[in-house]
């Protein structure tokens, strides 16, 4: 079930009501509903089914050209019409040198600014209404403080949650 919950939502495991308790389950995405952000490792799967479905997608490659402030203009404008938004931030789109504690930690992803921006954005768009924030795990990388990952994740909540600076 790792890594299965969005294709889940998007009614793509047919055999979903079959599963051991999940026979109230009904798919409620589409995928005009989901953006992603920052993404650099992707199986061949996975970039065929976002290509083959048109999920809208920006790769790290997007964020270096375009810059987090317009990523954020244009997923914020593609979202306008809606009434809510819900965040789902998996902690491993962040470069390891920022967070290291994840269990998918590849090099290359999101600065902390990058991170915090996409939060403060959201927040901004007065239409975030909830937010997860998945993979950090202190147990990983033995030797290194998890205190690090940890204050990212945190800072993140509370700029999704409508911290700021001044």
């Amino acid at each position: 079930m790792h890594g299965m919950p969005l294709a889940l939502l998007l009614g793509l495991v047919s055999e979903s009501r079959n599963l051991p308790g999940f026979d109230w389950f009904s798919p409620c995405l589409e995928p005009k509903d989901i953006i992603y952000i920052g993404l650099r490792d992707l199986d061949k799967q996975e970039k065929t089914i976002i290509k083959k479905l048109g999920i809208r997608a920006y790769t790290m490659y997007d964020v270096d050209k375009l810059g987090i402030g317009k990523v954020m203009e244009e997923c914020v404008d593609y979202m306008k019409n809606r009434e809510d938004i819900h965040l789902s931030f998996d902690i491993d789109a962040i470069d390891p040198f920022f967070a290291p504690h994840t269990g998918t930690a590849v090099t290359g992803g999101l600065t902390f600014r990058e991170s915090n921006y996409i939060c403060e954005a959201l927040f901004a768009s007065q239409k975030l209404t909830s937010m997860e924030l998945v993979e950090v795990d202190p147990s990983q990388h033995k030797g290194i403080d998890p205190v690090q990952t940890i204050d990212v994740a945190l800072t993140l909540i509370g700029s999704a949650m409508g911290k700021q600076i001044l």
